[in-house]
């Protein structure tokens, strides 16, 4: 649920809060935004919000607060720098731990695409680098660098023919893995990783390397088959294995985006069950 206040004063200050309510995760975010010298493309934003997320043998509870300047550049690129306090009490296989962190970080991302809310031609691109020290009064010091891609084409006659490639690789150094609070830590799996896994089932590891391609051809108006193969895994070391899912899923577009149902099954294992993935809203 999300409320906006786009008019807070004369100066074009906005006010807007977030709540989000599910079964594994509960949260709540406010955002204070101040337009700067340029107001439609530079703001600083004041944030202030709270994560609570319960897995089968994972629980964590953040508390957060942070000021970010977001700026708008050429050719769609936006540009971020950030400063956040975090103070999160986590649980892992019974293991309890509370980190404080003082956490300086940057980000620069793209979102292109065309078609709507059902896109037939896109790309985005995600560049992140965060990094903390215990002289900035931060109980660890580690840094974490990711990378995410989507490259989305279509062709043929009205486009029905479709091609999605997407790819993350993701690094986190760190004197204490055991402190480092569960967000940080890299996941794989879900109907956004490797399909045929649970939602971060794979890991959690300090490097992250995950890829997948998906064709679909539309059959008939609003109606599309998928098939597609993901792999990889959020590893602690290199030399683990490479999970590989694949399947295949009926797409509806719906006047609010496509519904994706896919059929998915985990390769390489003992058993390979069949899992279902329901999600909802462009791919990009």
């Amino acid at each position: 649920m999300i409320w906006d206040r786009a008019w807070v004063n004369r100066y074009g200050h906005k006010f807007s809060s977030d709540l989000e309510v599910a079964e594994v995760r509960q949260s709540l975010l406010t955002r204070y935004i101040v337009p700067l010298e340029d107001p439609i493309n530079d703001t600083l934003e004041f944030q202030f919000g709270f994560r609570l997320e319960e897995f089968d043998v994972e629980d964590s509870e953040r508390f957060t607060a942070a000021v970010q300047r977001q700026q708008y550049l050429g050719s769609g690129w936006r540009r971020s720098f950030a400063f956040r306090w975090e103070r999160d009490r986590f649980d892992q296989d019974g293991t309890r731990g509370t980190t404080q962190l003082f956490l300086p970080s940057t980000s620069w991302s793209r979102t292109r695409s065309r078609g709507g809310v059902d896109p037939y031609w896109g790309d985005r691109q995600l560049y992140s680098l965060e990094a903390t020290h215990p002289t900035l009064g931060s109980d660890i010091w580690l840094g974490r660098a990711r990378v995410s891609m989507r490259w989305l084409r279509s062709f043929g006659d009205d486009n029905a023919h479709r091609l999605l490639l997407r790819g993350d690789l993701g690094a986190l150094e760190t004197e204490s893995f055991s402190e480092t609070p569960l967000y940080l830590r890299f996941y794989a799996g879900g109907d956004q990783s490797v399909r045929g896994y649970a939602y971060q089932s794979l890991g959690p590891g300090r490097y992250l390397s995950v890829a997948s391609a998906e064709y679909g051809y539309q059959f008939r108006d609003n109606w599309r088959f998928a098939l597609f193969a993901d792999g990889g895994n959020a590893m602690m070391s290199f030399d683990e294995e490479f999970k590989v899912g694949t399947g295949f899923g009926l797409h509806w577009v719906s006047p609010v985006g496509p519904v994706r149902l896919d059929f998915a099954w985990a390769l390489r294992e003992e058993r390979v069950p069949l899992r279902l993935h329901l999600s909802l809203g462009t791919q990009l």
